[in-house]
């Protein structure tokens, strides 16, 4: 076996949320009164283009991630277009091991492919702790965003969302110390 486990089968594995990635399905409109569709657009969609930008640099053409629309799609299956696929497989290829470690614990734990970029690319840029903990709170708001909306809606189900916000946040923050000492 290879220390760290294989490269190449957890770099696959991860590229596989990329089509279910939580950041890219996006909810009917007339769901919550709307509230929802219109948190996921305000909050996803400037998200979304900055991580198109960044994967350009890994790509030979423009990245265009494809979003599941569920008024337009349904809920059939999302495709990301081979270019997208390979600028992000070309993007986990340069991670030290370390750094896929981080992204792997970030993505399992959103289910979001962007989180995980989101937790290294803002991780290069941090100055401080404090950015550190703003960072991790908008990757949890990132991942959590309908259980939000549910809890403000129906109220929350003591020892159910709760916990799993508590868990969300516990790892996400988790993997931000990892990265964030990885980088000193």
């Amino acid at each position: 076996a290879k220390i760290g486990g294989d490269r190449e089968k957890i770099a696959n594995d991860l590229l596989r949320y990329l089509d279910t990635d939580t950041l890219l399905v996006f909810s009917p409109r007339h769901e919550y009164e709307g509230a929802l569709r219109e948190s996921q657009d305000a909050f996803y969609i400037p998200i979304i283009k900055s991580v198109e930008g960044f994967l350009k640099k890994y790509a030979s053409s423009e990245i265009k991630l494809r979003i599941l629309d569920s008024d337009v799609n349904g809920l059939r299956g999302n495709n990301q277009e081979k270019n997208t696929i390979d600028a992000a497989k070309r993007y986990l290829d340069t991670l030290s091991l370390w750094n896929l470690a981080v992204f792997e614990k970030t993505v399992l734990t959103t289910k979001s492919f962007i989180c995980g970029i989101l937790m290294l690319q803002n991780k290069a840029s941090l100055d401080t702790v404090t950015a550190l903990e703003v960072d991790m709170e908008k990757i949890v708001k990132a991942a959590t965003l309908e259980t939000i909306h549910q809890v403000e809606r129906w109220g929350e189900v003591e020892d159910t969302h709760d916990v799993d916000k508590r868990d969300v946040r516990r790892n996400i923050h988790a993997a931000g110390i990892v990265a964030y000492n990885e980088r000193a």
